[in-house]
């Protein structure tokens, strides 16, 4: 196998461990959750970046409910495609847990940039507007409501465009 350097571009951060799963090769924690850590992920043979949630089987085994939600989550992401809407391109299952990989999203996260810039002009409030309202507008139509929607579940892009991420 290739070395990770040569297999990853500059802006991957791997862990010592080099975790491999599936095709992809995980990287540090970017973020954590009750039940769940996102790792950053580097997809071989595609080579494009990806995060992938990571769900141990001890935390579905532990509480019924988590084990709902996160079913319920995969499916609901497999079936949504906006672009507003973080995507998910597969879940895989190992012997320890779930990984489900999503959309690698670069900007950051929405309040960190609200807390940077402190207020935003009317034209940059209006293009957050829109998006938030078409992309829940779609999961309406589509049947789902997304019961977690706050400041915390948006993230930006590299264009700084709003995504809305599952909980």
């Amino acid at each position: 196998m290739e070395s990770l350097e040569k297999v990853t571009d500059e802006n991957f951060v791997p862990t010592d461990k080099k975790k491999k799963v599936g095709s992809y090769i995980l990287g540090r924690t970017i973020g954590e959750g009750s039940f769940a850590k996102v790792r950053q992920g580097f997809h071989i043979i595609a080579k494009e970046k990806v995060a992938v949630k990571v769900v141990p089987k001890k935390a579905l085994l532990a509480k019924e409910s988590v084990r709902r939600n996160v079913r319920r989550e995969a499916i609901v992401l497999q079936k949504i495609q906006h672009p507003n809407i973080v995507r998910m391109y597969e879940v895989m299952e190992t012997e320890n847990g779930y990984y489900l990989v999503l959309e690698s999203v670069e900007g950051g996260e929405f309040i960190k940039y609200l807390c940077m810039k402190k207020f935003l002009p009317e034209f940059e409030c209006r293009k957050f507007a829109r998006q938030l309202v078409s992309a829940v507008d779609h999961l309406h139509r589509s049947n789902i409501v997304h019961r977690d929607l706050k400041l915390e579940n948006f993230l930006l892009d590299k264009d700084l465009n709003l995504k809305i991420i599952g909980k």
